[in-house]
């Protein structure tokens, strides 16, 4: 199966960037995709060993994940946009996995499950409750909402909707 070239889009506020460049640099690409790790933070730092294939930018004008994602999307020209958070550790293959089977012609969003780590013992009781709720999870939401921690949304459908509001913080 070939599927369609996808822009990942990645925004960083802040905590390691280096388990990001890791798992960013790993990501199987096929031909088109490309990778763009957004730090959000007001004052980047220089980063020396970015992974070949990742580039890392710089948008740090409004402290807004949201805005660190369409400042991404906007860099990208593939059909697909995936917005995964820096926390999350994808599979090698996921963009593969995400586009088996192919989605139809009018889908907009794929969104992907997203699998919390159990919480450690001693973790404040608000994280074990997030976690006993899988509130991160997919599908818990209404229909036609996505968590923009892994999602895949056709560049069509993104422009079309004039992309995030970015002066949302989270949410």
């Amino acid at each position: 199966m070939t599927r369609p070239a996808v822009d990942v889009v990645v925004p960083f506020g802040g905590g390691a960037l280096g388990p990001v460049l890791r798992w960013a640099g790993a990501l199987e690409r096929g031909d088109g995709d490309t990778v763009t790790i957004v730090d959000n933070r007001e004052r980047p730092e220089d980063v020396a060993m970015v992974p070949p294939g990742v580039r890392l930018v710089a948008a740090g004008a409004i402290a807004s994940s949201y805005y660190a994602r369409n400042a991404g999307a906007r860099l990208g020209r593939a059909p697909w946009i995936l917005f995964l958070d820096a926390d999350v550790e994808p599979p090698a293959d996921l963009l593969d996995r995400l586009f088996t089977p192919a989605p139809g012609e009018r889908t907009g969003v794929l969104a992907g499950e997203i699998l919390d780590e159990e919480p450690p013992p001693g973790a404040p009781v608000a994280v074990r409750y997030a976690w006993l709720k899988r509130s991160m999870s997919q599908a818990g939401l209404a229909e036609g909402f996505a968590q923009t921690a892994h999602c895949a949304v056709r560049r069509e459908a993104f422009e079309a909707a004039g992309g995030f509001r970015e002066a949302v913080r989270s949410g």
